[in-house]
């Protein structure tokens, strides 16, 4: 980092963490002097693990991202054709899909309030109350996927 008297100035952890507000003022003070793709050079030089942090659209044009085909795209019954994030997890004998889209804000309300033992006129009450909120239910749940990068 351009740094060597901090290794002097606080060479163990107690150090380190007995002025880490001035060490994160020093380093908030250096990394605007240099571009992300600078810095993780300097890192990448120095053995250091790291990898650059996207902003949305970013991370949609990664390369490697796309190869690992990390966004998916789906259709939402409500919202229509949506882009997420893919199941994480790649398996030759399972591959991954997307069986549900992700809730709307009170979609399984009165579920869940059900499941937990509340009766029909319990729940009523906390949704007239504006304690609880039931949101829209789609009508279909099949949805159709396809790997985007």
């Amino acid at each position: 980092m351009g740094k060597p008297e901090w290794v002097e100035q606080y060479p163990a952890p107690v150090d380190r963490v007995s002025h880490l507000q001035e060490i994160i003022d020093g380093i908030n003070a250096l990394f605007p002097q240099k571009t992300s793709k600078e810095w993780l050079a300097i890192f990448e030089a120095a053995d250091v693990p790291c990898g650059p942090v996207y902003t949305f659209d970013e991370a949609l044009r990664d390369p490697q991202l796309a190869t690992n085909q990390t966004f998916v795209e789906y259709d939402h019954p409500l919202a229509g054709r949506v882009r997420g994030v893919n199941v994480p997890g790649k398996f030759s004998e399972t591959p991954p899909e997307i069986r549900h889209h992700a809730p709307g804000l009170g979609e399984h309300t009165v579920e869940i309030l059900s499941e937990f033992g509340l009766s029909q006129k319990q729940i009523a009450t906390l949704l007239e109350s504006n304690a609880a909120t039931q949101g829209q239910r789609p009508q279909e749940n099949g949805l159709a996927q396809s790997a985007t990068a």
